[in-house]
């Protein structure tokens, strides 16, 4: 997770004007944390709070409804992040 939250950033300096090279900067001045990376961190913190997982069909409900109310959150909070 921390690997894609870390690509995330590094490549957001791009999204609007894509370049065609592997070799960019790993700390551009532009680059912010995104949607997706605020997504990431709150399967993360989701997933920790049912650590240790039982996997039955009663944990896995728990944990999609505890999803849905993680991920409505972070978007009420941050409404302009690139929804």
């Amino acid at each position: 997770m921390l690997g894609a939250i870390i690509g995330d950033i590094m490549g957001s300096a791009y999204e609007a004007n894509p370049i065609k090279t592997k070799d960019i900067p790993r700390f551009n001045p532009k680059g912010r944390m995104t949607d997706d990376s605020r997504l990431t961190f709150g399967v993360a913190n989701v997933l920790l709070d049912h650590y240790p997982f039982t996997f039955s069909s009663e944990s896995l409900v728990a944990i999609q409804e505890d999803l849905k109310v993680k991920f409505s959150n972070i978007v009420r909070d941050d409404y302009y992040a690139g929804w």
